[in-house]
C-alpha cells in the first residue's frame, strides 16, 4: 500500500486508486485484460467468454498481450491490432476505424491496451486522444459499459519521477538534449492519470530490483471489485477472509503471495528517492544520446527512428559493405517498394550473420561489451519486418567511457568481420 500510494502520488491520481504486486509485467497486462471482461461481459465468470469478444492492442506491444488473451479464453483471433505510425506511436484514425468496426458488427469491445514505453523505442501514445474518442464511442453507440482502457507502462513509469522537477533550474545538470528528450517523455507518461489502470516494473530499467517486482495500478479502486472471486461464483471461505482488513485473496489471482517483491519496490524508492530516480534516468539518457551521435558518424551503421525515441534504448541497423553506396538504404523506412523490402531481407541476413559471429567470438568469451539482438522488432512501409541491435544501458555507473566504447567495439567488430569473414 505504501509503493502504491507512492505512484499514485508522482501519478497524479486524484481518485482512490490501489495497487497489487503481481508476477511480472505478464501479470499487470493480464488483470487489465480481466477487468475489461468483466466490464462488458459481466456474466462471463460464470458463463464464460462470449465469442463475440474483442480486445484491442498495438503494433509494439509486447507479446504478454497475446498470451493474455490466450490464457483468459478470449483467444488470439480476437485480438485486434492497431497499426504505427512512422514515429512508431499509435494511429490514432486507425484505432477507433477498427473500433467501430468491431461494434458496429455487434461485438464486445471489452479493453484497450495502448504504449507506455515500448521495449524498443520506449514510445508512449497519445493517451488523451485515446480517451477522447472513447468518451465518443460510448456515447454513439449507447454502451452500458465503458472498454477497459490500460496503459503499459512498465518501463514508461519511471518517467513520472520528473513530476515536481523544475525544468528550468536543472538542478542536476542534465544536459539540453536528454533534458528536452525527459520533458516530453514525461508529458507524455503523465497522462496515464487519464486512463483506467497501468502497471509498473520496478525491475526494469532504473528501479533496481530484482526480478520480478511489479505493481499493477487501477486508477479507481472499485474497478478492483469486479476482479472479486465472488463474481465468478467462487467461496473462498477456505481463507477467512472476513478476519482482514484488505484481502488481495479476493481480487488476485495469486492467492500465495511472498512479500518480497513490496520490500524490493520500497527499498528502492526509499534508497534512491526521487532525486536517485532522475539522476540515474538522466545519466542513461545521457550516454544513449553520446552513442546515437557516434554511430551516425559511422557509414554503415543507421540508427532506428532517431527522432522518435526519446528514451535510452537504441536500435540500429548495420549495413554490408557492398550495400553502403545503395540508395535504397536511405528508403527502407519510409517506402512500400518491393525493391526495399528485398534490401531490408537482405540486411536482416547480414546482421544476423554479424551478430552470431560476434556473440561466438567475442561475447561468450567475455571480451568487452555486450549487446542484444532482436529479429522482427518493427514492420516497414515495404512490409518487411526488420531486426535490430539493440543497445540498452540500464546501469547507474554508465559512463561517457562505456558509451564510446560500444559503438567503437560495434564498429571495430564489423570492419573485421567485413574483411575477413562475410561472403557477399
Amino acid at each position: 500500500q505504501a509503493v502504491a500510494q507512492f505512484l499514485a502520488q508522482i501519478g497524479g491520481i486524484e481518485k482512490k486508486c490501489m495497487g497489487l504486486f503481481t508476477f511480472g509485467g505478464t501479470g499487470t497486462n493480464l488483470y487489465a485484460i480481466k477487468i475489461g471482461l468483466r466490464k462488458a461481459a459481466p456474466d462471463s465468470g460464470r458463463k464464460g467468454t462470449p465469442k463475440n469478444l474483442r480486445i484491442i492492442i498495438t503494433e509494439d506491444a509486447h507479446f504478454c498481450h497475446n498470451v493474455s488473451a490466450d490464457w483468459l479464453g478470449i483467444g488470439t483471433d480476437n485480438v485486434v491490432v492497431i497499426s504505427a505510425n512512422y514515429d512508431r506511436r499509435s494511429n490514432i484514425e486507425d484505432a477507433e476505424s477498427k473500433m467501430r468496426r468491431i461494434l458496429e458488427s455487434g461485438n464486445l469491445l471489452s479493453s484497450i491496451t495502448i504504449n507506455g514505453g515500448t521495449t524498443y523505442g520506449h514510445v508512449v501514445d497519445d493517451i488523451p486522444a485515446f480517451v477522447r474518442f472513447m468518451d465518443r464511442l460510448v456515447q454513439d453507440y449507447a454502451l452500458n459499459y465503458r472498454p477497459h482502457l490500460h496503459v503499459d507502462s512498465v518501463i514508461g513509469w519511471a518517467w513520472l519521477m520528473f513530476r515536481n522537477y523544475d525544468f528550468e533550474r536543472n538542478e542536476l545538470g542534465i544536459n539540453p538534449q536528454a533534458l528536452s528528450m525527459i520533458r516530453e517523455q514525461y508529458a507524455r507518461i503523465s497522462q496515464l492519470r487519464l486512463a483506467d489502470s497501468w502497471g509498473v516494473d520496478f525491475h526494469k530499467g532504473v528501479g533496481s530490483c530484482p526480478i520480478d517486482c511489479s505493481i499493477y495500478m487501477v486508477n479507481d479502486i472499485t474497478d478492483l471489485n469486479l476482479l472479486s472471486k465472488k463474481e465468478g461464483g467462487v467461496d473462498i471461505h477456505h481463507l477467512a477472509k472476513e478476519f482482514s482488513f484488505n484481502s488481495p485473496a479476493d481480487y488476485t489471482l495469486e492467492t500465495s503471495r511472498a512479500g518480497g517483491a513490496a520490500l524490493a519496490a520500497l527499498v528502492s524508492l526509499h534508497t534512491l528517492g526521487v532525486r536517485g530516480y532522475q539522476r540515474n534516468l538522466a545519466n542513461v539518457i545521457e550516454q544513449t544520446i553520446l552513442m546515437r551521435n557516434l554511430a551516425r558518424g559511422q557509414r554503415d551503421i543507421a540508427v532506428c527512428h532517431p527522432d522518435a525515441s526519446l528514451g535510452y534504448v537504441t536500435m540500429l541497423r548495420l549495413y554490408p559493405p557492398e550495400m553502403i553506396d545503395d540508395p535504397r538504404m536511405l528508403l527502407e523506412f519510409t517506402e512500400q517498394d518491393p525493391q526495399v523490402r528485398q534490401f531490408s531481407e537482405s540486411v536482416d541476413k547480414y546482421m544476423k550473420e554479424f551478430f552470431n559471429w560476434d556473440y561466438k567470438n567475442r561475447m561468450l568469451k567475455n571480451e568487452g561489451m555486450e549487446y542484444s539482438f532482436s529479429t522482427s522488432y518493427a514492420q516497414l512501409p515495404s512490409g518487411a519486418k526488420i531486426s535490430g541491435v539493440k543497445l540498452y544501458p540500464v546501469s547507474p555507473h554508465s559512463t561517457e567511457r562505456h558509451a564510446r566504447e560500444a559503438i567503437e567495439t560495434i564498429a571495430r567488430q564489423k570492419k573485421i568481420f567485413d574483411n575477413h569473414v562475410w561472403k557477399k
